[in-house]
């Protein structure tokens, strides 16, 4: 019914005849590439370092989609300071779940990256962010699986 309400919309806008919802559904998908595309230029461009980065990630007023944005933005940083942030944020039982899965994920492509992994910080953190560093850590470093069953971090079925 929202596809048809558009696309009867769309046709008086421009004063023409829309013939198939094919075209408008391009035409949505294009519109949402395009503002993706302006929403990370434009934060990328504001933050072109980590530090503007991590302080969209730990301002809790900011939106919390946006903080999410900011954690996944913190990947290709190998800075300790940004690993330390992830880590604090993935590890804090106060933050929602979805920011602390992405941090956990995060924290997680850096240790795979750099090839090293800290049992003592994966038992600190969050269950979500738990859940998501190890199925990186499984995608990324399968090798470490059987260190992770070890220490009961993950268990196989």
């Amino acid at each position: 019914m929202r596809l048809k309400r558009l696309i009867w919309r769309l046709s008086k806008l421009f004063r023409c005849r829309i013939v198939s919802e094919s075209i408008v559904r391009c035409f949505l998908v294009s519109v949402e590439m395009s503002l993706r595309y302006i929403k990370d230029k434009f934060l990328r461009k504001a933050c072109d370092q980590p530090q503007g980065f991590i302080s969209v990630l730990l301002d809790r007023n900011v939106d919390w989609a946006e903080r999410d944005d900011a954690a996944t933005y913190l990947i290709p940083y190998d800075e300790q300071e940004v690993e330390e942030v992830l880590f604090s944020v993935a590890s804090n039982l106060t933050v929602d779940d979805d920011i602390a899965e992405s941090c956990g994920e995060c924290v997680a492509e850096i240790w795979c990256r750099k090839n090293m992994l800290s049992i003592d910080k994966l038992r600190k953190l969050k269950p979500a962010a738990l859940k998501e560093a190890v199925g990186i850590i499984g995608v990324r470093r399968p090798e470490w699986m059987p260190t992770l069953q070890k220490e009961k971090l993950v268990s196989f079925k």
